[in-house]
């Protein structure tokens, strides 16, 4: 029984040596030095920083190379949200990432930060960023919650809003809409670049508001009236709202076809 124990534990300490060894001669061969190494997924970020930000050496054995560690230093950039190594025998490696798309500048007191299209805030955005993004305002950093944390309903219409925004049909398309304002009380509020009005959206509905919006749009359009509307408001989900400029009137016809036009 002893004697057998002992052939036993010889054989596996042959074993793990032939191993360790057959491991030195893959990491080390010079068959195996990367002459290619691709990257894929890349649209914001340059190939050079990319590499720097995992310092794989030129011609680096690509069975030495630590895939889980690889990718743990890819995702430590807070560009990338996903990342992927992969091994092509003999000599290649592929860094596979897919990096976050910003759709709000999210302000929380004086920090500004970039928020992706399911409400997470990726990273704090510096002045070398000039991204022509809608801002955020109004919301807490109560309202930033982390998977599974359920997001609070005022998270939950900005991104609504985002993303009828970014719709071809949309009459806010986000590209237009310079600032959100979110009040907890009325719900959110549209602001767009050309500096004229302010579209009150209040909470949910959102589908039903924007064909109302586009409704009240297309009338203004062709009548060369847009610059007389002061504001929109369309928080309540039965009827839309349209003020004018005070020097401006409608006539009751005017108003008749409007009302019509926008239920």
């Amino acid at each position: 029984m002893g004697a057998g124990l002992l052939v036993g534990m010889g054989l596996l300490l042959a074993m793990s040596a032939g191993l360790i060894f057959a491991y030195d001669v893959i990491t080390q061969a010079d068959c195996f030095r990367a002459e290619r190494i691709d990257i894929v997924g890349a649209r914001r970020l340059t190939r050079q920083e990319i590499l720097d930000q995992v310092r794989l050496d030129p011609g680096v054995n690509i069975f030495s190379v630590s895939r889980p560690l690889v990718e743990k230093q890819l995702l430590a950039h807070p560009w990338i949200a996903a990342a992927a190594v992969e091994r092509t025998v003999p000599n290649r490696l592929t860094l596979r990432i897919t990096e976050y798309t910003p759709v709000a500048i999210v302000t929380l007191g004086a920090r500004h930060f970039l928020m992706d299209r399911h409400g997470t805030l990726f990273k704090e955005m510096e002045p070398t960023e000039p991204l022509e993004l809608p801002e955020v305002t109004g919301l807490d950093f109560a309202d930033i919650r982390m998977p599974p944390h359920p997001q609070t309903i005022a998270c939950r219409s900005v991104l609504e809003v985002l993303e009828l925004g970014n719709r071809s049909d949309s009459p806010l398309a986000s590209p237009s809409v310079q600032r959100i304002a979110v009040d907890p009380d009325l719900g959110l509020t549209l602001y767009l670049h050309d500096g004229t009005t302010p579209v009150r959206l209040g909470f949910s509905g959102y589908p039903e508001k924007y064909r109302r919006v586009r409704r009240v749009m297309d009338y203004f359009a062709p009548r060369k009236d847009s610059r007389r509307v002061r504001w929109i408001d369309a928080s309540n989900a039965d009827r839309i709202v349209v003020k004018l400029q005070r020097e401006e009137t409608i006539d009751e016809g005017k108003k008749e076809a409007l009302g019509a036009e926008a239920r």
